[in-house]
């Protein structure tokens, strides 16, 4: 529940003294969780999409014997209590109309990055459309904006901060902070503890473009790219073991400890940047909460 608890420490962190009123909280739990539904919606649709079977080592939505495919018109109704939520709570609030438009946007914007992700999955065969510039697009919409913009804004428009600086400086430091957290999503897919995050390799079965991906064919001899062209997006195990022996023997957890690095330092440059005119602590309880996590 981390996106809808995000919208409570955000506002906590606007109010001066860090204090809510009563009604303040209630209002911002109701935010929340009005975010965290729609995540739900797009996970139950996701996992079918994506033939996924289990999510946070439970069994899908839409493998439980009682439900299958029933799941879909569940993801619709899913989407539709966030609004009827969000309608009886903030009907009457100052913000009302323009926490619909974010909601709106943002809505667009993940399915923008969802359809690129599916399509690139389950269309492309040729390795070389997995290029930085599209994976850059993917996460930017897929998880960019949803994640870390989506709390930050809502909390913006409930506190009444709508200078334009302002929210133009928190997204490009949460777009920033969003790009490596999926990053390290691939990285951890591909070589976290099977006990801590359940099966690993999903992403090369299932034709992902990841940053792993993108930085071995960048690095990958002729050789090697043979082997990455004849075995990624192949559901057999013994692909994604070749595939991974490659990321291996073109040193990937290092380059990937480099680049965690790097996304550090900009991530914090970036926070400093604008310290000027953001509550600094937000930010940096993001990028602290989120760096070198293993699940």
């Amino acid at each position: 529940m981390t996106r809808g608890l995000m919208v409570v420490s955000t506002l906590s962190q606007l109010y001066s003294d860090g204090t809510l009123s009563d009604r303040e909280k209630h209002l911002a739990f109701t935010l929340g969780w009005c975010i965290e539904i729609l995540q739900a919606a797009s996970l139950v649709a996701d996992d079918i999409v994506d033939k996924s079977l289990t999510r946070r080592n439970k069994l899908c939505w839409y493998k439980q014997d009682h439900i299958r495919m029933i799941a879909v018109n569940d993801s619709f109704w899913l989407i539709s209590s966030a609004y009827v939520l969000l309608n009886s709570e903030f009907r009457h609030h100052p913000c009302y109309i323009e926490l619909i438009e974010l909601f709106h946007m943002i809505v667009e914007y993940t399915d923008i990055g969802e359809i690129m992700d599916v399509l690139f999955s389950q269309k492309i065969t040729d390795l070389s459309q997995f290029t930085e510039e599209r994976l850059k697009s993917i996460v930017k919409y897929k998880t960019g904006y949803f994640s870390f913009y989506f709390p930050v804004a809502a909390a913006f428009c409930m506190a009444g901060i709508n200078d334009k600086a302002a929210n133009e400086g928190a997204l490009s430091i949460l777009l920033e902070i969003g790009e490596y957290y999926q990053n390290q999503d691939d990285f951890i897919d591909c070589f976290g503890d099977p006990i801590t995050v359940g099966k690993v390799g999903k992403d090369i079965q299932g034709n992902k473009c990841t940053w792993l991906i993108v930085q071995a064919l960048k690095r990958a001899s002729d050789e090697q790219r043979a082997i990455l062209e004849a075995n990624y997006g192949r559901s057999d195990e013994g692909c994604v073991e070749k595939v991974k022996e490659v990321y291996e023997s073109l040193n990937l957890r290092h380059l990937y400890r480099e680049y965690e690095e790097q996304s550090y330092q900009t991530i914090s440059k970036l926070i400093d940047e604008h310290s000027h005119i953001l509550p600094v602590p937000i930010f940096l309880e993001l990028r602290d909460r989120i760096y070198k996590r293993e699940k």
